[in-house]
């Protein structure tokens, strides 16, 4: 049995290495928006994972999801059971687990969320279940945007849920992290470059900050356990940071 991650550019994606280390045939497919439903109604993959743009635009060509996707209203799994599609959401445990593990507290926080795809949906359930204060969402479009975003100087944990800064674009920056006065944490759901210009600008500050390879193994690992129907140790997932860092 072969899985693959689809999403239009995939030139950044390290999902073949994290399948390929855990043992299992996983392929790259690129895919226009135009293609997306064919793939959908025919390929013939045991499973599939899903990246930008297609955390939401894939839910309408599935069977079934579960609650936490439904709940989230974005999908980065997909197992075929039965010959029907049914989506997951393992990045919710994968932001948690980065989060956690750089020591970013959520609780009590404002929290500001760079973005409004899957991502930034996931990172909206995330700081919901840490018992986040506030919760702010920043768009291009949106009511809080990007020059205006720095009036919410209350603002403690940034949670970049954008492509702003990804290879192969990596001289960009969503915004300014030194215009947040109580700016304590920010996690960049970014993981190549492991070190995006925002993560640079937090450590200059002295901001506590993490990228997010964490979340990438950690998302990989409990994709495996849906689709191969076993528990994975969590242990494997810092082994599995450490092969990624090997690889940036």
């Amino acid at each position: 049995m072969r899985y693959c991650l689809i999403g239009e550019r995939l030139c950044h994606s390290k999902s073949k290495e994290i399948h390929g280390y855990m043992g299992i045939g996983y392929d790259l497919v690129e895919l226009k928006p135009s293609e997306l439903e064919n793939f959908a109604k025919n390929d013939l993959y045991a499973g599939f994972n899903v990246t930008i743009p297609y955390k939401k635009a894939i839910i309408k060509y599935l069977d079934e999801l579960d609650e936490t996707a439904k709940s989230i209203g974005a999908v980065n799994t997909v197992l075929k059971r039965n010959g029907k599609l049914v989506g997951y959401n393992t990045d919710l445990f994968g932001m948690e687990y980065m989060l956690n593990s750089a020591g970013i507290d959520l609780s009590e926080k404002a929290v500001m969320i760079l973005g409004t795809g899957g991502t930034s949906e996931t990172a909206k359930a995330a700081a919901r279940e840490l018992g986040a204060a506030k919760i702010y969402v920043v768009g291009r479009k949106s009511e809080i945007n990007y020059e205006n975003c720095y009036e919410k100087t209350d603002t403690e944990v940034i949670i970049n849920a954008t492509p702003v800064g990804m290879y192969p674009n990596i001289d960009q920056k969503p915004l300014e992290v030194s215009r947040f006065p109580r700016l304590t944490g920010v996690a960049d759901c970014i993981y190549n470059p492991a070190e995006t210009l925002l993560l640079k600008d937090c450590k200059k500050l002295g901001i506590n900050c993490c990228s997010g390879m964490a979340m990438l193994a950690a998302q990989g690992v409990k994709a495996e356990e849906i689709w191969l129907g076993k528990k994975t140790d969590n242990r494997i997932i810092d082994r599995l940071i450490d092969v990624l860092k090997g690889k940036l």
